[in-house]
C-alpha cells in the first residue's frame, strides 16, 4: 500500500496547481476587455482599418511569386504547342518525301519533278510524267507518231513530234 501512496503523490505532483489568485486575474482579464469599442476618433478608425487591411495584404503576400509562376506557366506551355506544332511539319514533310520517292521509283521519273501533298497526288502526277516521257505502258504518244527517215538521216523526227522532247528522251536514255 505504501507504493500506491507513492505513486500517487507523484501523480499529484505532476499536476499544475490552480491557486485562487490565478482564478482571480483571469476573471480581471476577461473584464477590462469588452467584447466591442466604440471608435470615438478619425484616429482610431484609421488604426483599424490599416490593421485589416495588414492582415488581408498578408493573406495574399505570395500572389506576385504565383503571377510569376502562372506566366512561367504559360510560356512553356507556348512553347510546347509551337515545337509540337513544328514536329507535325516535319513528319508531314518526312511523309510527302517518302511519297515522293517511292512514285518516283515506281514510275520512273525524278523525284524533284512530282508535284502534290498526299500520296494520291503524288501517284497521280508520277503516272502522268511517266506517261509523257516514257510515252506510256499501252503505246501512248508514241504510239501514233509516224516517222519519215530521208537520205542522210539515221532517225527521223515523227510528223507530229517534238523534237526537244526527243532529244530530253536522247539525254535521258529513256
Amino acid at each position: 500500500m505504501s507504493e500506491n501512496t507513492t505513486v500517487e503523490t507523484a501523480e499529484a505532483s505532476e499536476q499544475p496547481q490552480v491557486t485562487p489568485a490565478d482564478v482571480a486575474a483571469a476573471q480581471h482579464e476577461h473584464m477590462e476587455e469588452p467584447a466591442f469599442r466604440t471608435i470615438t476618433s478619425q484616429r482610431q478608425l484609421d488604426a483599424i482599418i490599416a490593421e485589416r487591411l495588414k492582415r488581408e495584404r498578408a493573406k495574399f503576400a505570395d500572389y506576385a511569386d504565383l503571377r510569376e509562376k502562372a506566366a512561367t506557366v504559360d510560356e512553356l506551355t507556348t512553347r510546347a504547342e509551337q515545337a509540337e506544332g513544328r514536329l507535325a511539319e516535319l513528319e508531314h514533310a518526312e511523309k510527302v518525301r517518302g511519297w515522293r520517292e517511292a512514285a518516283a521509283t515506281e514510275y520512273g521519273v525524278p523525284a524533284s519533278a512530282l508535284r502534290g501533298e498526299t500520296q494520291k497526288e503524288l501517284t497521280e502526277h508520277a503516272a502522268l510524267l511517266s506517261e509523257l516521257l516514257h510515252g506510256g505502258a499501252t503505246g501512248g504518244a508514241a504510239g501514233n507518231r509516224t516517222v519519215i527517215k530521208t537520205e542522210g538521216e539515221g532517225a527521223g523526227l515523227a510528223l507530229n513530234g517534238d523534237p526537244l522532247l526527243d532529244k530530253l528522251k536522247g539525254v535521258l536514255g529513256i
